[in-house]
């Protein structure tokens, strides 16, 4: 019955570091996860604004050529 008994109790102790170990790694896939879509917020915003810069040099680049026809 003692040997029952010890035997159950490692389990549960066993089983609650379980626990703890897992409420860790789920706190820090939240914390990546986060941190993800932090970044790819940022690639995002990056590109629009990339996106815009080139949308820009363009016209000046058409209007340059336009100028340089006339000439």
């Amino acid at each position: 019955m003692n040997s029952n008994f010890t035997h159950w109790l490692f389990v549960y102790f066993r089983l609650e570091n379980d626990v703890k170990r897992l409420k860790t790694d789920l706190q820090l896939s939240r914390n990546t996860e986060q941190e993800l879509k932090s970044q790819i917020s940022s690639y995002i915003l990056s590109d629009k604004n990339v996106r815009s810069d080139v949308y820009q040099l363009q016209q000046d680049n058409e209007n340059l050529q336009n100028k340089y026809v006339q000439v």
